[in-house]
């Protein structure tokens, strides 16, 4: 329950410094907490990123959002995603959808990718139960993309152990706000220019993984 508390505390910490902008894009000392809690609550695995798929043998790509619906870029980006890469499964995972239903056009495409769609808060709002499930969703799949909400602790915590979790993509879908993610990303992936130069300036991602999409 402690811990439970301390990173609900935190997601309030990056909601404020997201909405509030406080001059800086990145907390390191935040981030090295949620990794601490991670690594004491997330369940232990056989699994070894020395397994990792190499590139031309990526089949399968978890997709992590906090909510979707039929406003917003985020469930468009997956939806078009999902369908131009017809080659590969892509389940998606959502870690506060609630109660709202996930858009038909995303949900047809996931369909079609022979993926799956994990409402993870399904049963739970306890931050670090949501976390063990996406760490438990994302052990048969080559890699995962991150595209949650800039404050959403969830992935920081269940990808603490980098050694025990898949390569990490974090698309950087809100590059002029504060985000959390910095720590856990083997890639960023941004979506413009400007981004990827503050990602690099602002947020010490070293070049060799800021990319642009």
């Amino acid at each position: 329950e402690e811990f439970d508390a301390a990173a609900a505390y935190l997601q309030i910490a990056a909601s404020h410094a997201n909405v509030n902008h406080c001059g800086f894009y990145s907390c390191p000392r935040l981030e090295q907490i949620l990794l601490k809690i991670g690594q004491r609550v997330i369940s232990k695995s056989s699994y070894s990123r020395e397994e990792a798929s190499s590139p031309e043998k990526i089949k399968k790509i978890l997709h992590v959002s906090t909510h979707v619906s039929d406003i917003g870029g985020i469930s468009r980006l997956l939806q078009r995603w999902i369908q131009q890469d017809s080659e590969r499964s892509h389940p998606v995972a959502l870690t506060k959808q609630g109660e709202v239903q996930v858009p038909a056009k995303l949900r047809d495409a996931v369909s079609s990718s022979k993926g799956n769609i994990y409402v993870l808060d399904e049963k739970t709002d306890n931050i670090t139960s949501i976390a063990n499930r996406l760490f438990e969703c994302s052990l048969d799949a080559d890699i995962v993309v991150i595209h949650t909400w800039e404050f959403d602790v969830v992935p920081t915590i269940a990808f603490a152990n980098k050694q025990k979790s898949p390569p990490i993509i974090y698309v950087n879908n809100g590059d002029h706000w504060f985000w959390l993610g910095v720590s856990i990303s083997d890639v960023v992936a941004n979506l413009r220019e400007s981004g990827m130069r503050l990602s690099e300036e602002r947020r010490e991602i070293e070049p060799e993984r800021n990319m642009l999409l």
